[in-house]
């Protein structure tokens, strides 16, 4: 086996150690074998080859690394000729992988021993060279050495540490750096840029251990000059676009002086010294440090806010450079940030180039300038911008038809005045519209877009109320469109109204109808409507028979409504109007008018002709004759259940006041019933009802006079037919009931009925010393005169009947004359006395005159002793034979009375 030696003596800063000048580092081989120490100038066995001087890394006399370099592969026996070529063609190979190591020895690098050291250095060589090494041989590499690691035999350091130089190898292979490189530099401090407003310098002042160093610049960055020694300050300069951006400036740092030496060893052959290549100083390279400007540069920020101070996401904005060229473009957030950072210095521009509905657009040009630090240090623009939305706003407009304007014109109507509610979809009210007389309102101009509902409240004077929900949107079109507007077109509609009167009288004016409920339809009455101050457009209808008169199709305004033909009154009905009278299309107004029916109120009292006292007789009745429309007048009582009432009765009082008026107009009172005592009025009585002095209506008071029932009664003596005085009568019915009387002042009677009571009534009548006897109001019916008491020396009549009727009021039906006989001397005799045929009593005539009722005499008793029958029957014989011829009960008409106008006429009033 052929193997290469290499020794590298000098001062080798990259072990981190200062060494002497007289130490030899040495590369021994594998196998037992001696190794020249070149600086001592004897052999050493490698397990002997340790510093023993306290030099070292520990000072313990710590065996450091050697390098067991291959070449031209394994088994191959070198040519000294070519040790210098490879020595010169490896060179670089070699000062790399010095570069590499940062301790000196296999033990501090984890190896555990000089096999294993060596193994690992020749890896790493290998690895350096990128697979030249031991030409290509498989069996070396990382899967191999880590399967190596692992075998039982392995001492585990020394495999550690194979693996630990290979990755080294590779990655300085690759251009990393090691450990050990920052130890040739003093870290300088960071240089700093500076802005003059166009352009960026720095300085850099650089410390180290090191011959020289080499400046490598990036693109865009200058320096006064590219290298220098240790304390050279370099001065940088950069456009602000290149010191916007982090840069940085590597130094390559070279070292000089050491000296090389080469040694080989032949096996089984002993050992050969031979020195080889460079003994003198050699230059080589050192590390290579990288210095970092920071970037100098500005930070642009923007906060987009809504119109009521929130943070607006979705605004786009563009950042342009001074001459306005876009550079790039962003828009805001959540927060509403648009930030640019890392911007190169100088000035900018910002502006709005999109915004989110319902946003409008700013076009604004912000100017942003980074040229000044701040307080910190930092170059900042900040800046806050608002937006405000588009808006929106209704308007509306109302039209008409050609047909509707003329007439609204005519009306002196116009369109100003209509209400509408703008409402959201809440049913908030936001707005309230009014139209002028154009027809055309509008809402505010700052509404926010969204859905709305226009609808008319309250219609202009004259129209017809829209009832139609207009459904508005204001939708967002573009952001350069500042106003959204939404016209809403309504077409209105002239009112037009319709008219009906219906003409009513407050009381029925037939006679036969009249009720306690008036509103009775009048037919036939006129009436004319036209507008107000136009008499010649004026319309004429008559009522109907439901007295309804009707105008259709009226346009609105006001109107004069006149009673033409008017009834019961001097002037008709007149009015102003305004129709219609409900603001809604085709309303109808409808009007009752009412005339009064001049009506008379009829109060009926009952009255004694011949005293013109009252007669305090309940149930008299009368019926009431219309000599106008020859009808009997009928009344209806309110209520259903009640009945139609054709005649009226008096109260207690003996009046009766009709309970409703009469219409004016003549009219005939008949009596139905007559009071008890009177007879009835046979011819009626005729009355007219028409208004009072001054016009008012009259009250009229009928005082119906009733003739009372009249009987005279006669006392005389039966022979000389002279008046007696004293006698004394009962009048009976005919069922046998005493009826009783009052006596008046003058000595007459009148009769009292049962329910009635008196001061001192009697039910015997005593006639005068004139020997008569009058009676009033004697009741209709059938009577019996009894006389209780005859006059001194005579004897009692019998008892007459007799009958009240309607005929009764003729004087020569009316007198009763009764004559008594004087009672006779009884003389004794034998004789009985015959017994008293009943002789029948003379009926008066004519029929039905009162008729006397013949009774039988009572038979007169004797005095003394009781004579034998026969003879008492004798003598009455006897006496009957002359006493009869003188005995007279008669009757004699009496001269009638005459009787008062105002007595027997029935009426105060002259109606005739």
């Amino acid at each position: 086996m052929s193997l290469l030696y290499l020794a590298l003596a000098g001062h080798l800063p990259i072990l981190a150690y200062d060494w002497p000048q007289t130490v030899t580092v040495i590369s021994a081989g594998i196998h037992d074998g001696y190794f020249y120490d070149a600086g001592n100038g004897y052999y050493l066995q490698n397990h002997d080859l340790r510093i023993d001087d306290g030099q070292g890394p520990d000072g313990q006399g710590t065996v450091f690394y050697c390098l067991d370099y291959a070449i031209n592969g394994v088994d191959t026996e070198p040519v000294r000729s070519d040790w210098n070529s490879v020595l010169e063609q490896d060179e670089a190979a070699l000062k790399g992988l010095l570069a590499l190591l940062d301790h000196g020895a296999p033990y501090a690098n984890g190896a555990g021993n000089w096999s294993g050291s060596i193994q690992a250095t020749r890896l790493a060589v290998w690895a350096y060279l990128g697979d030249q090494g031991l030409g290509n041989n498989p069996n070396f590499g990382r899967d191999n050495l880590a399967a190596y690691a692992v075998e039982p035999n392995t001492d585990q350091a020394a495999a550690e540490f194979m693996l630990y130089l290979y990755d080294l190898a590779v990655a300085a292979r690759n251009g990393e750096q090691g450990q050990a490189e920052t130890s040739l530099w003093i870290e300088p401090e960071t240089p700093e840029w500076q802005f003059d407003g166009r352009s960026a310098t720095a300085e850099l002042t650089v410390q180290g251990q090191f011959s020289r160093f080499e400046l490598q610049l990036p693109e865009g960055v200058s320096a006064d000059q590219t290298g220098g020694g240790p304390g050279t300050t370099i001065r940088l300069s950069a456009a602000a676009a290149t010191a916007a951006e982090a840069q940085e400036i590597k130094l390559s740092s070279v070292i000089e002086g050491g000296s090389a030496a080469v040694y080989g060893w032949y096996s089984g052959s002993g050992v050969t010294q031979d020195v080889v290549g460079h003994p003198g100083n050699i230059e080589r390279p050192g590390q290579t440090l990288s210095v970092a400007l920071p970037a100098l540069n500005g930070t642009i920020k923007l906060l987009k806010r809504g119109e009521t101070g929130q943070p607006l996401a979705g605004v786009t904005f563009s950042l342009k450079n001074e001459a306005g060229e876009i550079l790039s473009e962003q828009q805001s957030g959540p927060d509403g940030l648009v930030s640019w950072e890392q911007l190169p210095l100088g000035h900018y521009q910002l502006q709005e180039t999109a915004v989110p509905e319902p946003y409008l657009l700013d076009p604004a040009i912000i100017k942003a300038d980074l040229t000044a630090a701040d307080t910190e240090g930092q170059y900042v623009f900040s800046t806050e911008v608002k937006n405000q939305t588009v808006k929106g706003q209704v308007l509306l407009q109302k039209q008409c038809t050609e047909t509707d304007e003329a007439e609204a014109a005519r009306a002196g109507l116009s369109l100003a005045g209509a209400i509408y509610v703008l409402k959201d979809l809440d049913g908030n009210i936001i707005a309230e519209l009014t139209t002028d007389a154009a027809g055309q309102a509008a809402s505010p101009a700052d509404l926010p877009l969204a859905k709305y509902t226009l609808q008319e409240q309250q219609a202009a004077a004259g129209w017809a109320l829209d009832p139609t929900i207009y459904p508005i949107d204001l939708t967002y079109k573009d952001s350069d469109s500042e106003l959204v507007q939404v016209t809403v077109t309504s077409t209105e509609t002239l009112l037009r109204g319709n008219l009906k009167i219906r003409k009513t009288a407050s009381s029925s004016p037939d006679v036969s109808k009249l009720a306690e409920d008036g509103d009775w339809p009048l037919a036939g009455v006129s009436f004319e409507l036209y507008p107000v101050g136009q008499p010649e457009l004026a319309i004429t209808v008559q009522t109907d028979e439901q007295g309804e008169a009707a105008w259709t199709g009226l346009p609105y305004g006001e109107y004069e409504l006149r009673e033409l033909a008017p009834k019961w009154a001097e002037s008709g009905f007149e009015t102003i109007l305004q129709l219609p009278q409900a603001d809604e299309p085709d309303a109808w107004t409808e009007i009752e008018i009412e005339n009064h029916l001049p009506l008379g109120t009829v109060k009926i009292v009952k009255t004694d002709a011949r005293t013109k006292e009252q007669i305090p007789q309940a149930g008299v009745s009368f019926r009431i004759f219309s000599l106008d429309q020859e009808a009997y007048v009928s009344w209806q009582p309110a209520g259903e259940a009640e009945q139609a009432q054709h005649s009226w009765t008096t109260d207690d009082s003996g009046t009766v006041t009709l309970p409703f008026g009469l219409p004016y107009g003549n009219y005939r009172l008949e009596e139905l019933t007559a009071p008890q005592g009177y007879h009835l009025l046979s011819d009626g009585l005729p009355f007219a009802v028409g208004a009072a002095a001054g016009g008012a209506t009259a009250v009229l008071q009928l005082d119906v006079e009733n003739e009372a029932t009249w009987l005279q009664l006669l006392k005389s003596d039966a022979s000389s037919g002279e008046r007696l005085p004293g006698a004394s009568f009962t009048i009976e019915t005919a069922a046998g009931e005493t009826q009783r009387f009052i006596m008046e002042a003058d000595g007459s009677y009148h009769w009292l009925a049962p329910d009635q009571s008196a001061a001192a009534p009697v039910d015997q009548l005593t006639v005068s010393d004139q020997g008569e006897l009058e009676i009033w109001q004697l009741p209709y019916g059938d009577y019996v005169l009894r006389e209780v008491e005859a006059p001194p020396g005579y004897q009692l009549a019998e008892a007459v009947a007799f009958t009240i009727d309607a005929q009764s009021r003729l004087a020569s039906q009316s007198r009763l004359e009764v004559a008594d006989l004087l009672q006779p001397t009884p003389t004794l005799t034998p004789t009985p006395i015959p017994s008293l045929s009943p002789t029948p009593v003379p009926t008066l005539s004519p029929t039905p005159d009162p008729t006397p009722t013949p009774l039988p005499a009572a038979s007169i008793p004797s005095t003394g002793e009781n004579p034998p029958p026969w003879m008492g029957m004798g003598l009455i014989s006897l006496g009957l034979s002359i006493l009869l011829p003188a005995l007279r009960i008669y009757f004699r008409r009496r001269p009638k009375r005459a009787m008062t106008a105002q007595g027997r006429s029935g009426s105060a009033f002259d109606h005739r």
